[in-house]
Order: C-alpha cells, then structure tokens, then sequence
C-alpha cells in the first residue's frame, strides 16, 4: 500500500504502470484490500477509478507460539 499513499495514483491503470503488474490482476488484488477496508476507490473521468490507502501503514504481528 506504500506505493498508492506515495504516488497518489488517478486511475488503476497509472497503478498498474507505475508497479508493473497487469491491470486486470492488480485490480483483483485491489478489490480483495477493499474489502477488508485497506483501499478504497474514488470515481475518475469516465469509467476510471482511482484506488486511495485508508491508512498510511499496516503492522502485522504473529505469534508462532
């Protein structure tokens, strides 16, 4: 997620160039962070979306117990 709060992207498709990943992937991957409330997507001109970070970090913390 750095990579979105750090470029700020206008659409998917800037993403998708800017990561170097397809767009089709990216935009699963995407969806997924929507839905557990990672990212979030403002409308753009047209049919373009533009995905935003809801938080400027994740920390994950594992117990291998």
């Amino acid at each position: 997620m750095p990579l979105i709060a750090k470029t700020n992207p206008s659409s998917l498709s800037e993403l998708a160039g800017t990561s170097g990943r397809e767009k089709s992937n990216l935009s699963r991957t995407l969806k997924t962070m929507e839905r557990y409330g990672q990212v979030r997507f403002e409308k753009g001109d047209g049919r373009e979306v533009a995905p935003r970070a809801n938080y400027a970090s994740i920390s994950l913390e594992m117990s291998f117990a």
